[in-house]
C-alpha cells in the first residue's frame, strides 16, 4: 500500500467486562467524534456483536499516513485516556487495508 492511497483502518476489540452496554455506546460515540476531527478522516462505521460483546470499528482515511498519525495521536489524547482504559488490550486487533477495486 502506498502511503498516500486511501486506507481503511479496521479494529476489532472488546471492552472490559465491567463496562455496561450504555457506557460502551457512549465511549464509541466519543471515539467517533474525536476521529472526525483528525486530518485525513473520511468516515467511520462501528459494529457490535451482541453475542460475543465485541466491536468492529471501520474508519476510512485519505491515506495510510493519516491513519497511522491519528492512531498514534489517539494513544496520547487526554480526551480519550478514560476510554482507552475501558478497552481490554488483550482483545485489540487492528490493521490498515487498501481497497482492491
Amino acid at each position: 500500500m502506498n502511503d498516500t492511497d486511501p486506507c481503511f483502518e479496521i479494529v476489532h476489540f472488546a471492552f472490559v467486562p465491567e463496562v455496561s452496554p450504555g457506557d460502551q455506546l457512549a465511549a464509541m460515540k466519543t471515539l467517533g467524534e474525536w476521529a472526525a476531527t483528525q486530518p485525513g478522516f473520511v468516515g467511520r462505521q462501528s459494529y457490535r456483536d451482541p453475542v460475543a460483546a465485541r466491536w468492529t470499528d471501520v474508519v476510512e482515511w485519505t491515506s495510510l499516513q493519516a491513519a497511522q498519525a491519528a492512531m498514534a495521536r489517539s494513544q496520547q489524547a487526554p480526551a480519550l485516556a478514560g476510554i482507552m482504559a475501558l478497552i481490554d488490550p488483550e482483545t485489540v486487533h487492528a490493521g490498515h487495508f487498501e481497497r482492491t477495486h
